[in-house]
């Protein structure tokens, strides 16, 4: 016995009609033809489309109603039918992960897999060069950190790209362990500052260098030092000196020495040029009784042509025609220009804005940056020693 749907009249599985509203019964299906969609109105004869469950037929033509009872052969297949589908999802589902267990290479698209192989390569060859200078330099642990992430992260691309096959370990797991690393490698470097002499007194005895710039500035009176680069260009070093005292007599052997050409001091730090463009920068740690110098060289300079991209017409050209490019294309460039004086500096930087770049811009005592309306970006600084350092960049 089944329920009208219509009137709650209890109905008979033979019914032609309900015997409570009169609706006729239309059934669905038969051993003949189990998987009927249509039936015919049985009060006006047009087609009427059946879908899955429904329990009542409304005619499009006349309106009639119709009370739909499944034929038991077709409610058995449906079941069948289901049960059958969800067999089939489970076996698809489980070949999935047999492939995945058998396969455990990248199984995303061809172009996020070609732009992880880019970032594993790439994190490769980063972590090895940085591994690689940081045990040169003698930072042992900053070395070896970085040796082991370029390990992992060549190891986890050797897994994506199935060129290692080890079903039991996926390609993420390495380069998982890879980025974690970057936390105690970061706390490795800003416990060796900006280098590994850095806030570390020298300990060791040294000899001033000779034949090389050392030759234009004083020596020192430290016992100890350290030597970290040394060339005709520059040198850079440390040297142990006993107190503040200490240190402004060395600044004042340099300033008998010459260096009084653009001076910039203060308690414990001094820099300065000598005439012939030399520049000295001296830093005293008192914490730990020792000094930082860095000696330059003068930038070889000579006749300044302008670039002629696009992206250098945006600027007036400096008065000064003496200079160097240090690099240069057609999307910027970085210059320096001589024979110019900080009030030619202002009036450069007066010219460049008037020229358009004046939005977002940052202006203060020896230097400018300043984007104009297309976004290209514009920095000047005023180096010292009557030179002037342009960087121009394009937007993109």
């Amino acid at each position: 016995m089944i329920k009208c749907p219509i009137c709650g009249e209890e109905l008979e599985i033979d019914a032609k009609y309900c015997s409570g509203c009169g609706n006729p019964v239309q059934k669905i299906g038969s051993r003949q033809h189990p998987t009927t969609l249509e039936c015919t109105c049985k009060n006006c004869g047009g087609t009427m489309n059946y879908e899955p469950d429904q329990s009542v037929l409304l005619c499009p033509f006349c309106g009639a109603k119709q009370i739909v009872i499944e034929d038991e052969d077709i409610t058995i297949a449906r079941i069948r039918s289901e049960a059958y589908k969800e067999v089939e999802l489970k076996k698809i589902e489980q070949k999935a992960k047999e492939k995945k267990r058998k396969n455990p290479g990248f199984q995303g698209s061809k172009k996020i897999k070609a732009l992880l192989s880019v970032f594993l390569l790439f994190m490769t060859a980063i972590c090895a060069i940085l591994g690689l200078g940081a045990t040169a330099a003698g930072d042992t642990l900053y070395g070896v950190i970085a040796s082991i992430q370029a390990v992992l992260f060549f190891l986890s691309w050797l897994l994506m790209m199935q060129l290692i096959r080890r079903p039991a370990i996926r390609f993420t797991w390495p380069m998982t362990a890879a980025l974690i690393l970057i936390i105690p490698f970061m706390i490795a470097l800003m416990t060796i500052g900006t280098g590994p002499y850095r806030n570390v007194a020298p300990d060791s005895p040294y000899e001033w260098p000779v034949g090389s710039i050392a030759d234009v500035i004083p020596q020192p009176d430290g016992e100890y030092g350290t030597i970290y680069y040394e060339s005709e260009e520059t040198l850079n070093m440390d040297v142990s000196m006993g107190s503040i005292s200490d240190f402004r007599n060395y600044v004042n052997e340099c300033k008998e020495a010459g260096y009084t050409v653009d001076v910039s001091s203060g308690n414990n730090s001094f820099a300065a040029y000598n005439e012939e463009g030399y520049h000295l920068d001296l830093y005293y740690y008192e914490s730990e009784n020792y000094m930082s110098l860095t000696a330059d060289a003068p930038i070889k300079m000579g006749k300044l042509y302008w670039p002629t991209s696009e992206i250098a017409k945006t600027l007036p050209l400096p008065e000064s025609d003496y200079g160097l490019i240090s690099w240069e294309n057609s999307s910027g460039f970085d210059i320096y220009v001589g024979n110019t004086t900080e009030e030619d500096f202002d009036a450069y930087c007066k010219a460049c804005m008037e020229a358009g770049y004046s939005e977002d811009y940052y202006k203060g005592k020896g230097y400018l940056n300043a984007h104009d309306e297309n976004d290209n970006s514009l920095s000047i600084y005023y180096e010292g020693n009557k030179t002037m350092r342009i960087h121009l960049y394009a937007a993109d």
